[in-house]
């Protein structure tokens, strides 16, 4: 029989044009493959066994800033209670919890509306607890006067609601900060920038985007001016914070041969080159400070160096730190590459953490070094909540910020952002903050719940200090991994459905809104963790709080008439919730890859026991949601993600889980019958409908994959194991005569065969006569798993039955 890459050879000497000719190849050879393999050819998605979700509920504005602006009761007012006291944490910079990101997926900027999202009660609110500095999101091209020789159109009206904006803010004690991420990089072809100033541009990449060489003096011009500009327009800004390496391209350091991403070959720019790294970074820097002061502005630009330690940071930020030019003040993520021992092994957290204090020791060696060259130095971390679960906007962990705090004190720490996009919510996470800036610690985190707790619980002051330190002590538990952060369920697991048979749908992101269903496939989320260790974990955080379920019905009963008080044990049961939740679905996905690999192996009793598992959880998420949506109706915090911009979840789509879990309980019903009548555990829609890609298991139990290639070009191979639940394994191969071939050890997967490789992806970039394209022909690629891309040999389930 003619091969597959034969057919597509045929195709590709065609005439027909390069899109047709691809649809037409990629579906011969998915049809092709298919019958080789004895399966019907698939050319569209396997349905959803979940019914779509209700559509999600247009954020009342309204709502949520009468809810900040409300008089709470709470007689607390930092300022007083300070007065006389200076605080060793100088600015405390958070953000508008509901205003606008100025990026996707709604890409609103606060300056061009009309909307007010600072009302007086709410900045009153975030005075009283100790906020002094809030941060608003800009472009220098909104701003620039270069290409057109005065203000650019939209620049008047920003500036205008700027001003308002920060007279606003001062009557309340609190600057505004201008957030950028300058000077950003162009495209080198078709910017009007790079096309008035070709020489601006320092090293390019991808042929297609540029550098702006900040060692260039029109560069450095150009930076001045804007910045000068702005802070003339603007009298009373606080400053700037920079992300001026890191999280975008911007100057030439973004280039640099110590980036892993780019290799050393693309540090090209003449100016840069021989310069050292700490010297390129202020030359970013030095002149927002200039344009600063030739506005007659103190301000201070707070340079933001965004890079994850692998576990070190690259030594020129230590050295950055250390020599910051006057009026400059270095910033590193205080948590970011943080090292805790869960479940048997040492763990490396990325990015920004509530559940793991910090510092890392890549922080601490930045801080040491500015502290001992005399200069100020300011940590980013969150306060209210962070990605682990940022739907729940204020977390009642304040026992976890003491921990942080107190950190960041002993290593001189001055100043601090408080947030992302998400963790500027106000309420006892602030009020905490704000009393710590001052604390010098010298009576305990015990001490100190008591003291937070006696603002507004008084005689019941130590039952709430009690439950705010399980809360605490449970979140510690937290997976640390970005991932369980990022795809886990912790954030929107209240409202995920359970999914009895394998449907290979992918994890939800915790931070974008408009997402279908949650999926099934586990292993996304799990990363460096096992199944069984997340469960373990997650068994730990739930443990904790309800340690204190007496001690938190007992509040409930006594203040079930203060609505006040009522909001704040409504957090703590959220966080319940959440803990449940994630308990749960990873019990849930453990006992489902069991009872199917167990029923299937023969043992049926021990696969009736994972499926009794399976019910169990589904049983208990029932309350989770319904109590969810309870508290959802009371508190419109709850549910809402300040980078989403929208409710991940609200009491309509609870309500829907609850029709969804029993709608799973009836088909685990089903599944369990078959297993008990001897058939075991049914395959899925997408089991049956799969292509198959024939694989075998070798005499010493090692994985063989083989197959034919289009090129000689590297074969990229995705292993994933049957139900999903292990973290997916690529493999790069090098074919041979136009074959890969690949021999996995069972050690690959411990020997265990609930985690042997059952699904592969398969991807290869070609070149023919000078075309560069994909093989297979397939949809674009995402390395993560989509079931509509369930499609000839791209995307198959692996069968190792031996053929006799």
């Amino acid at each position: 029989m003619i091969s597959c890459v034969s057919l597509l050879a045929l195709f590709c000497q065609s005439r027909l044009p390069r899109g047709v000719l691809r649809m037409a190849a990629f579906a011969l050879f998915a049809s092709v493959a298919a019958q080789a393999c004895g399966a019907e050819a698939i050319d569209g998605p396997v349905p959803d066994s979940v019914p779509a979700p209700p559509p999600e509920p247009p954020v009342d504005l309204g709502r949520l800033t009468a809810f900040f602006s409300r008089e709470s009761g709470c007689a607390f007012d930092l300022r007083r209670e300070m007065v006389g006291r200076t605080p060793w944490l100088t600015n405390r910079i958070s953000r508008c919890f509901f205003g606008p990101i100025k990026r996707p997926p709604h890409n609103r900027d606060e300056l061009m509306d009309d909307v007010d999202y600072y009302p007086d009660g709410y900045l009153d609110t975030l005075a009283r607890e100790g906020v002094n500095g809030l941060w608003i999101t800009i472009s220098f091209a909104d701003f620039s006067k270069e290409l057109a020789g005065g203000w650019p159109e939209g620049a008047e009206r920003r500036l205008a609601k700027l001003r308002q904006t920060v007279e606003k803010c001062a009557k309340h004690g609190i600057k505004v900060w201008l957030f950028c991420i300058e000077p950003v990089e162009q495209d080198f072809r078709k910017s009007p920038l790079a096309l008035k100033h070709p020489d601006w541009i320092g090293c390019t990449y991808d042929d297609l985007m540029g550098t702006m060489c900040a060692s260039h003096p029109g560069v450095a011009k150009y930076i001045e001016d804007v910045v000068r500009d702005v802070f003339s327009a603007v009298p009373g800004l606080g400053g700037i914070i920079n992300i001026s390496h890191g999280e975008m391209v911007t100057s030439c350091l973004s280039m640099a041969p110590d980036v892993t991403w780019f290799s050393e070959n693309r540090f090209l720019c003449p100016r840069c080159r021989d310069v050292p790294f700490a010297e390129l970074h202020h030359r970013v820097v030095r002149p927002m400070v200039r344009g600063m002061r030739a506005a007659g502005s103190d301000g201070v630009v707070v340079s933001w160096v965004y890079r994850h330690p692998k576990p070190e940071l690259p030594a020129w930020v230590a050295e950055a730190a250390a020599t910051a030019p006057d009026g400059v003040i270095e910033q590193s993520n205080f948590e970011d590459g943080s090292f805790l021992f869960q479940e048997g092994a040492w763990r490396l957290g990325s990015d920004y953490w509530i559940s793991c204090p910090g510092p890392s020791a890549a922080f601490a060696r930045v801080a040491e070094r500015a502290c001992a060259a005399g200069r100020r130095v300011s940590a980013k971390i969150q306060v209210s909540c962070s990605h682990e679960i940022a739907t729940i906007p204020v977390l009642p962990v304040p026992g976890l910020l003491y921990r942080k705090f107190r950190a960041m004190r002993a290593l001189g720490v001055t100043d601090a952002m408080y947030c992302w996009y998400f963790g500027a919510a106000p309420g006892v996470m602030n009020r905490a903050a704000g009393m710590l800036a001052f604390d010098d610690f010298s009576d305990g985190e015990d001490a100190f719940l008591l003291r937070l707790a006696e603002l507004e619980w008084k005689d019941d002051a130590p039952r709430m200090a009690k439950v705010w330190k399980a809360c605490s002590d449970g979140f510690a538990n937290y997976p640390l991994s970005n991932k369980v952060q990022y795809y886990g369920p912790y954030h929107q697991g209240v409202a995920w459905p359970l999914r009895a048979e394998i449907e290979m749908r992918p994890m939800n992101d915790s931070w974008i809104p408009h997402q279908p269903a949650c999926g099934d496939m586990v292993g996304e989320c799990l990363m460096e963790f096992s199944l069984q260790d997340a469960l373990s974990l997650a068994k730990k955080m739930a443990a904790a709080v309800d340690a204190v379920e007496e001690d938190i019905a007992f509040l409930e009963r006594k203040y079930a008439d203060n609505r006040e008080r009522m909001l704040d044990l409504g957090l703590v049961r959220a966080l319940q919730c959440h803990f449940a939740a994630g308990r749960d679905f990873f019990e849930f996905y453990h006992a489902r890859r069991d009872a199917v690999c167990l029923s299937r192996a023969g043992d049926t009793s021990a696969a009736l026991a994972a499926v009794a598992r399976m019910k169990s959880a589904v049983s208990r998420q029932v309350p989770v949601s319904e109590k969810m949506a309870r508290l959802c109706r009371d508190d419109p915090r709850l549910g809402y993600h300040s980078e989403a911009e929208a409710y991940l979840y609200w009491p309509e789509l609870l309500e829907w889980r609850v029709e969804t879990l029993r709608r799973t309980a009836v088909r685990i019903r089903e599944i369990e019958d078959e297993i008990r009548a001897g058939r075991g555990y049914p395959l899925s829609p997408l089991e049956k409908a799969a292509p198959v890609f024939a694989a075998r298991l070798d005499d010493e139990g090692a994985l063989v994959v083989e197959g034919e290639a289009k090129g000689d070009g590297p074969v990229t191979l995705w292993l994933y194991d049957l139900c999903g639940t292990e973290w997916v394994r690529r493999i790069d191969l090098k074919p041979k005569d136009r074959r890969f071939s690949l021999r996995l050890p069972s050690a690959e997967w411990n020997g265990d065969p609930r985690l042997c490789p059952k699904w592969i992806q398969i991807h290869q970039d070609c070149s023919y006569l000078g075309d560069s394209w994909q093989w297979p022909a397939h949809p674009p690629f995402k390395w993560r798993w989509h079931h509509r891309d369930v499609l000839g040999f791209y995307s198959a389930r692996l069968d190792t039955t031996p053929v006799h």
